[in-house]
């Protein structure tokens, strides 16, 4: 017969190793987590907003993508040009959405697209109500507006089309609006959210070319110098693709209605 006190020991000793196989799991993804990512950007709407549902879309697929990955992130909002020269730095590890450039290569890292995009002309339609894109250079009889920053730019300075650049999209638009240019060179997603913004009783006005620059890349650009920098990299690009796969990333899309203007 076993002895009272043997049984006590053997019972307790049996809670004991059944608690910590059940905290086991919970401990090694503790101590898996990284701590707390802080990536830097700016004000930007629809693509990144401080006062947009899920901070934007393009800021909902990368939070979603880095906790997809286990990693816990924190936007820290600033001006643009600020939170890449933090990046560049190493002050802070990341800094979206960016469009790579030979400049930037020096010091970051590009991610795999957040999302990609497609370059246009707008227009309004009782002015050009025939008007049919065909090449680059045949804007060049036409007054053609851009906007400072945008992936577009080198190329329509290399054909020699821009006659004006704004330093805001609102000031492109309005050259537009007031006929002081004939077409504003624009993302689709952007130039459709600033009519909205400025002249939402007079959208049906306007018109967009077909697009004259194609998958127009925006990603993550992670700092070479921050320790945390190539961690970032290669959590987002695995989260990237767990919520592709798994559905999340065009649900993000359609709840921000962004599928047909970004050919998803």
């Amino acid at each position: 017969m076993s002895h009272p006190a043997s049984a006590k020991r053997l019972c307790a000793a049996a809670i004991l190793f059944a608690i910590l196989v059940i905290m086991a799991p919970a401990h090694t993804a503790a101590q898996e987590r990284q701590p707390t990512l802080m990536l830097a950007v700016g004000e930007w709407a629809p693509y990144v907003s401080e006062n947009s549902e899920g901070y934007g879309f393009a800021a909902e697929i990368v939070i979603k993508a880095f906790r997809a990955a286990g990693q816990d992130v924190e936007l820290v909002f600033m001006p643009w040009a600020r939170s890449l020269e933090l990046v560049k730095r190493g002050e802070l590890p990341a800094t979206f959405p960016w469009y790579m450039n030979t400049d930037r290569e020096l010091f970051a890292w590009f991610s795999e697209p957040i999302f990609r995009e497609c370059s246009v002309f707008f227009y309004k339609k009782d002015r050009f109500p025939d008007f049919r894109f065909q090449s680059l250079e045949t804007m060049r009889q036409y007054r053609v507006g851009g906007v400072d920053d945008y992936g577009y730019l080198p190329l329509l300075k290399e054909k020699g089309v821009l006659d004006s650049v704004s330093h805001v999209d609102p000031q492109g638009m309005r050259m537009l609006e007031d006929d002081r240019i004939d077409f504003l060179a624009q993302n689709i997603v952007r130039g459709w959210y600033t009519i909205e913004e400025l002249f939402p009783d007079k959208k049906t006005e306007f018109a967009t070319s077909d697009p004259f620059m194609k998958d127009d890349a925006m990603g993550l650009l992670a700092s070479r110098r921050h320790p945390q920098g190539k961690l970032a990299l290669a959590l987002f690009n695995k989260g990237l693709i767990i919520i592709k796969k798994n559905g999340t990333y065009r649900a993000i899309l359609e709840k921000h209605h962004m599928c047909r203007l970004l050919g998803n």
